[in-house]
């Protein structure tokens, strides 16, 4: 499990990302400028306001330690109770979590979606409401934190997905998987 100044360090981080997280159309916040958000955080670990309460090294810890533990701690993260409820269940609202910039990073980087088209909200929506799944924030998380923070390192315990297919994922409940399977034969 997570320590306690663990699950801090990533909620900050986070936090750099609600921003991002629904105005798609604007220029500056499209997917590739999602970097933008962790320069932030990096300065904000500098600043006088942080008073060096957490340091890089203390960000570095925490993802790795993040990356040992399984996808029921990773639904935790993202949940409004860190509890032994059903953490699936009680997943944020999208405009509070991580679903929207996880589900379109993930699209994008399967080409599922391209930022150049128009925006798909229907299957933006799909992924986000009824297909989210944490290996999206891990994935998130790995390309838009991880590799920018610590460029050329590997991340210990985890390796990128090959495939952006959802039903290849370990879902703990039951999902009807035709409505993906109709939007993906669209494109």
């Amino acid at each position: 499990m997570l320590k306690d100044l663990e699950l801090e360090i990533i909620e900050n981080i986070f936090c750099c990302f609600y921003d991002y997280s629904w105005d798609f159309e604007d220029e500056e916040l499209r997917y590739g400028w999602l970097r933008t958000g962790i320069y932030v955080y990096l300065d904000r670990l500098d600043s006088q306001d942080n008073q060096g309460k957490f340091t890089k090294s203390d960000v570095k810890d925490a993802l790795v330690n993040a990356y040992k533990q399984d996808d029921y701690t990773w639904w935790l993260i993202n949940s409004y109770e860190n509890s032994d409820v059903q953490a699936w269940e009680d997943q944020k609202q999208p405009n509070e979590g991580m679903q929207v910039v996880s589900a379109c990073a993930w699209l994008e980087h399967f080409g599922i979606i391209d930022i150049n088209d128009e925006p798909n909200w229907e299957l933006e929506e799909l992924y986000i409401l009824k297909y989210y799944h944490p290996a999206f924030l891990k994935l998130f998380v790995k390309k838009f934190v991880w590799d920018v923070m610590f460029p050329n390192e590997a991340l210990p315990n985890y390796t990128e997905p090959k495939s952006g297919d959802v039903r290849l994922l370990d879902y703990p409940f039951d999902i009807d998987f035709m409505n993906v399977m109709c939007l993906h034969a669209l494109f």
